[in-house]
């Protein structure tokens, strides 16, 4: 703490106690959780918690010290320098990568729980039956990869986009998950029949 003067409107200029802003951190990291407002207290035990992790990853990294030679030993091309400068990026590189792989997760998370509302959104639009549910959908990818693989084992070639092909096609669709739903059971029926012919045994 040291005092300042500031000039304030009424009153013209008057003496007060501030913190400098390098011994900000510090102060919030030792306030006691239980003298705060309930609305900033979840924040401020969080903002005390990575306080420990950074304590924590900079002694452990050697960025604080009590010893004032150690940058300077850091500037040796001595054997353990090199060891210890590439162990420290190999530390920070994995860091980085979990950092990543967890913003990953979570926009991957987002883009499939938009696809879902999507669908559902697709489905209501119109009258209730407009498309098939994602219950019969699965039920014609099913069909349709069972067909592909039979046609795969004969061709030796990928059938999939193959049989989708026909299917699309057939009912002049861009996706299965298109198919109006009152061509459901003729769909169902038409791939059956199909993998019939193949196998000579039901699919299901």
């Amino acid at each position: 703490m040291k005092g300042v003067t500031v000039r304030v409107t009424p009153g013209g200029q008057q003496e007060m106690l501030c913190l400098p802003v390098d011994y900000v951190s510090g102060f919030l990291f030792g306030i006691s959780t239980l003298r705060v407002k309930e609305e900033i207290r979840e924040r401020l035990i969080l903002y005390q918690h990575e306080c420990y992790k950074v304590l924590s990853e900079a002694f452990q990294e050697g960025r604080l010290t009590t010893d004032p030679a150690f940058d300077d030993l850091l500037e040796t091309d001595s054997p353990a320098a090199q060891a210890y400068k590439m162990l420290r990026a190999m530390m920070k590189l994995a860091q980085n990568q979990l950092l990543l792989e967890a913003r990953m997760g979570t926009v991957e998370g987002r883009i499939d729980s938009t696809e879902t509302r999507l669908e559902t959104i697709e489905a209501q639009l119109g009258s209730g039956d407009r498309y098939v549910s994602q219950s019969q959908a699965m039920q014609l990818s099913q069909t349709v990869k069972a067909i592909a693989l039979e046609l795969g084992k004969q061709t030796k070639r990928n059938e999939f986009g193959g049989v989708y092909g026909e299917l699309y096609r057939r009912y002049e669709i861009t996706s299965y998950k298109q198919l109006p739903a009152s061509k459901f059971e003729a769909a169902m029926a038409w791939l059956v029949e199909w993998y019939v012919s193949l196998t000579g045994e039901s699919p299901f």
